[in-house]
Order: C-alpha cells, then sequence, then structure tokens
C-alpha cells in the first residue's frame, strides 16, 4: 500500500517474475497458492476499470455533443428573432 491509501501492485508483479527459490522457499508456498486467485482478481478488476472508462468517455462525449447542440440551437433561435424583428 502506498503513502495515500492506493494499492500499488508493481511490487506483487516482480515478486511473480522471480524464481521461488529466491522468494524465500516454504514460507511463500502459501502465497503460491493465493497469487492466481489474486492474480486472476487484478485482471479482473483491470477490465472493469477498462469498460468504466469507455462508459465515462462515452458520457462525457454525449454530454459535450448536447451542449453543442443547445448552442447551436440557441444562436439559430436567437438569428430567427433578430431578422423576424427587423
Amino acid at each position: 500500500m502506498t503513502d495515500d491509501g492506493s494499492v500499488c501492485y508493481c511490487n506483487l508483479r516482480q515478486r511473480n517474475q522471480q524464481p521461488s527459490s529466491e522468494r524465500g522457499g516454504a514460507a511463500t508456498d502459501d502465497a503460491d497458492d493465493i497469487d492466481p486467485k489474486l492474480k486472476e482478481a487484478i485482471l479482473k478488476s483491470r477490465k472493469l476499470d477498462r469498460i468504466l472508462q469507455r462508459k465515462f468517455q462515452r458520457e462525457k462525449n454525449v454530454k459535450r455533443e448536447r451542449l453543442q447542440l443547445h448552442h447551436r440551437c440557441v444562436v439559430q433561435f436567437l438569428s430567427h428573432q433578430r431578422i423576424s424583428n427587423v
């Protein structure tokens, strides 16, 4: 965990790349049993993060397009008002 409370997966990735003999032998045997589930959970979390990011981006684009359309409608309405008042 980092200072701001977020989890850093960098160390986990580095630890998984090391051979088990370098990691400390029997003490890490239990961790090896957990790591596949943890790795799967991390991958699933990343996948869901990407999906959520795409949805946020889509919503942002829709909002931007709506505001542009609204602006165009207001400008068009005002230009018609000026023409009809002349």
